[in-house]
């Protein structure tokens, strides 16, 4: 046969037509066709343990094919240049990039593989740490990347929204991608924001919160703003209003005052006592945490009363101490006899001073 043209045809078996074969048609439209009218195998390869392959007709998938490695334990594998690249094991496993059937205890070499009735894994040795491990890239409109079910119904999705990625359900969380760097809380479910999502509930709290800014209650102005709180003790000292005046002794065990200061609020609790003989002279003054607001009106640097014992005086009448707008003290007043103001002096101080305080004022921030 020397002809593209040339023809040899065996009935019923096979057909030669030029470069083309064809077995179990007479018209081969390829450089081998086969062609089988019923159902079942159309080829099958025998090795030494037996029918090894089976490709043929799927009776059940009108006309689908099926590729059958017949052997009870032997694997279905598509190679490329002599290596191993795909795996179909006899326990239904899929292994794509590895032959690795426990590759979740892996600690080096990557691939993809898929266990009915069980996990999915894939896996990757890295040698670039820029390198994303899986990409989900979703082009055209916003929308779903992967949605999570449980028998059947949506429990939660991760998409995308304004071009910013989305998580969770009914409750969860938008982030933004530029550079506003916000995090709001999102209805994922239905691609909306919401303003009814609760952080915790009143038996399922969080523990601790750790923020570097401040908390807006009740509000979004200036006004709003939670920015600090704190408390703890205050070393105190007690001095006079005249330069170079020394502190006066406190007794031991009464060396500290309480505070807390929520927002720009103050509040000093405690009890003082001086002990043994000092030349302190000028106004008494007590040294404070934080300096006093300055603001208008003289708002916010009123305070409360305190209570003044000595024995070797009588006590003094309403009296009270004023902090200071200018640095972290407060000076302490009382009524006069002649219902005039004046200022509590530092050497009437003795070893038997007593105050009791408990008083509030603002700080600036």
């Amino acid at each position: 046969m020397s002809k593209q043209t040339d023809l040899i045809n065996i009935p019923d078996a096979i057909t030669v037509s030029g470069s083309n074969v064809g077995i179990g048609t007479s018209s081969p439209s390829a450089r081998l066709s086969i062609t089988n009218s019923s159902v079942g195998d159309i080829i099958t390869a025998t090795g030494a343990n037996g029918t090894d392959l089976r490709i043929g007709n799927h009776a059940s998938n009108n006309g689908g094919i099926y590729i059958n490695s017949q052997a009870a334990s032997d694997d279905l594998r598509l190679q490329t240049q002599g290596s191993t690249r795909m795996t179909i094991d006899s326990s239904g496993n899929v292994l794509v990039g590895t032959t690795n059937t426990t590759l979740w205890t892996a600690t080096s070499g990557g691939g993809i593989l898929a266990r009915p009735n069980s996990s999915t894994v894939i896996a990757r040795e890295s040698t670039n740490a820029t390198q994303p491990l899986l990409i989900l890239n979703e082009t055209g409109l916003d929308g779903t990347l992967q949605e999570f079910r449980k028998d059947g119904s949506a429990v939660g999705i991760i998409g995308t929204s304004f071009g910013d990625i989305t998580i969770g359900g009914k409750s969860g969380l938008r982030f933004d991608t530029d550079s506003s760097q916000y995090v709001i809380p999102y209805n994922v479910t239905d691609n909306a924001h919401t303003t009814t999502v609760d952080l915790g509930t009143t038996d399922r709290r969080f523990k601790d919160l750790y923020l570097s800014g401040g908390v807006y209650l009740g509000g979004t102005v200036a006004a709003n703003k939670l920015d600090d709180y704190e408390e703890g003790l205050h070393t105190y000292t007690l001095t006079g209003a005249n330069s170079g005046s020394a502190t006066i002794p406190i007794r031991s065990g009464y060396t500290k005052l309480a505070y807390t200061k929520i927002g720009r609020m103050v509040t000093i609790t405690g009890k003082i006592e001086t002990s043994g003989s000092h030349s302190t002279s000028g106004a008494l003054r007590l040294s404070l945490p934080f300096t006093a607001a300055n603001l208008s009106d003289a708002a916010g640097i009123a305070s409360g009363s305190c209570f003044i014992y000595r024995t070797s005086q009588s006590i003094y009448d309403n009296p009270v101490i004023l902090p200071s707008t200018s640095s972290p003290y407060g000076e302490f007043y009382y009524n006069t006899t002649s219902g005039d103001v004046a200022t509590i002096q530092a050497n009437n101080t003795d070893a038997q001073f007593e105050i009791l305080v408990s008083f509030s004022y603002f700080t600036n921030a």
